[in-house]
């Protein structure tokens, strides 16, 4: 049986969490990492600009907070 989120953040503790997302384009997978969504339906995909890996690091850990000012997903 896979465990439930919850069953993972009760065992972890409370920690900033991710999702991995797999999307397929042209016959190739791809692995996306991202703020956990809890929505059931997908409405629109839009693609960014290319970030330097360090920087989506530090978006992905909340410090992008401290020079962006706003609390972003």
């Amino acid at each position: 049986m896979t465990p439930s989120l919850q069953d993972i953040v009760e065992a972890l503790g409370p920690r900033p969490m991710v999702q991995v997302v797999i999307m397929t384009a042209g016959g190739q997978k791809y692995a996306l990492i991202g703020p956990v969504m809890a929505c059931a339906d997908v409405t629109e995909i839009e693609f960014g600009e290319l970030l330097p890996m360090e920087v989506a690091a530090k978006m992905l850990s909340g410090e992008h907070r401290q020079w962006l000012g706003t609390d972003l997903q």
